[in-house]
């Protein structure tokens, strides 16, 4: 999806309306405006190809680390980190039918009415919000994405069937919400410190 979103999406228009919504945005000389808009729709492009090449290998290696220190530390699991990745392997499935999703979207729709090609998929609150908004709001209701939210429900079954014993349903839902809205606020804080 990743591939085809840097491909197809209004890189300068998004680059354009996410620039003039910040203060800094707002600095920048005119004479310096077009060459800012370009070089960060250039970025924001080589980004998507990087996170479409190597992102999701990224993200399941570190929530496996994530998860099976937290798992180890908090709940005294016993597990390996091989254990630890094939659950979120298993996990990763939400985010998957999402990019699927995404790819129909991309087919079919206009490139140009993607709004935030980061969050074009319509699963969670943010969005539907426009880029005037508060960055901290936005990145806290992208949060609640229904495909997260059923990552983090299968986060906890998947640790609890790894290790019943120790990790009862109530335990193991306990640390994954943990860790979710850790990450949560900790994905709001930097939006709006950056904002």
């Amino acid at each position: 999806m990743n591939l085809l979103l840097a491909k197809k999406a209004d890189w300068r228009s998004f680059s354009e309306e996410q620039l003039m919504s910040t203060s800094r945005g707002q600095q920048i000389p005119a004479d310096q405006r077009d060459l800012a808009i370009e070089r960060q729709a250039k970025g924001n492009q080589f980004f998507c190809y990087i996170r479409g090449v190597i992102g999701t290998p990224c993200l399941a290696l570190f929530l496996a680390l994530i998860y099976w220190g937290a798992y180890a530390v908090i709940g005294g699991a016993r597990l390996t980190f091989g254990k630890s990745l094939a659950v979120i392997a298993f996990t990763m499935v939400p985010g998957g039918i999402r990019e699927l999703l995404g790819i129909l979207i991309l087919i079919l729709k206009d490139p140009s009415t993607l709004g935030n090609p980061y969050n074009f998929v319509g699963s969670n609150p943010g969005a539907y919000m426009s880029m005037s908004d508060a960055k901290w709001l936005s990145a806290l209701a992208s949060s609640f994405d229904v495909f997260i939210i059923w990552s983090v429900v299968l986060t906890a079954i998947g640790f609890h069937c790894m290790d019943p014993k120790k990790l009862p349903m109530s335990k193991s839902a306990g640390i994954v919400v943990g860790v979710y809205l850790f990450f949560t606020l900790l994905g709001t804080t930097v939006a709006w410190v950056f904002s």
